[in-house]
């Protein structure tokens, strides 16, 4: 699936840039907080952040990680002029245009090739998070390869010599999941050992799918036949 952001061309990207102001944030700087209300939308130009969601029980949960610009942030907060619905943190040095909630509605919702470009990216957001919630039945073990299946809507993916390479850390994984790193890695290792993945620094390549997607449903509270392992997204 093409990403968002190889959507924008660049004279519209560059036309969006100069209703904003240039910010940079460090490592660990909170760029907004969820349950706040929104001041506008950010524009990803370089860096690193991780968009994660706090829930009553304590537990963080990474909703999407930003690396890759052109890139939108902040959008459905901006949409309903309500609350974030998550808090956004540097995870490196990283550069942002912010545009102010006022802009945003004065030049782009008026725009339908902002909209557009705006839905896009929530459409996006969206399959992953439900990608998420389908996880929900399954034990860690299937959970975790599900979302390895599932890196269409990762937006780290690179390709080296024609192999998809997941670009991801142990840290991050346990993030989307819910977990610990210590859980995660004790699972990939099985996963290697089974000659489904390989894996190194930062990255894990699937090497053998088929063996990947029956692994993701042999743990399922629920059975699920041949045919319906054909009607999963991944």
């Amino acid at each position: 699936m093409p990403k968002v952001q190889n959507q924008l061309n660049t004279d519209l990207w560059k036309a969006l840039l100069a209703y904003g102001d240039p910010q940079e944030f460090n490592y660990g700087d909170i760029i907004y907080k969820q349950n706040e209300l929104s001041k506008g939308l950010y524009c990803f130009l370089q860096g690193k952040i991780r968009l994660y969601a706090a829930f009553s029980d304590g537990m963080e949960r990474t909703i999407h990680i930003s690396m890759t610009a052109p890139e939108i942030l902040g959008e459905t907060s901006v949409i309903d002029d309500g609350k974030n619905l998550c808090t956004a943190v540097a995870l490196a040095k990283t550069r942002v245009i912010f545009i102010s909630k006022e802009s945003v509605q004065l030049n782009l919702l008026s725009n339908p090739n902002y909209i557009d470009i705006i839905i896009k990216g929530l459409a996006q957001k969206l399959k992953f998070m439900q990608a998420q919630a389908e996880n929900a039945a399954f034990k860690l073990p299937q959970k975790i390869a599900r979302l390895l299946l599932s890196y269409n809507y990762v937006p780290f993916t690179t390709y080296c010599n024609g192999n998809t390479r997941i670009i991801i850390t142990h840290d991050e994984l346990a993030g989307y999941l819910g977990t610990t790193r210590a859980k995660v890695t004790k699972y990939l290792n099985e996963l290697y050992k089974l000659n489904l993945i390989e894996k190194g620094r930062g990255f894990i390549r699937i090497t053998d799918y088929e063996g990947l997607r029956k692994y993701a449903v042999s743990g399922a509270a629920s059975s699920k036949s041949s045919s319906d392992l054909q009607k999963c997204h991944w």
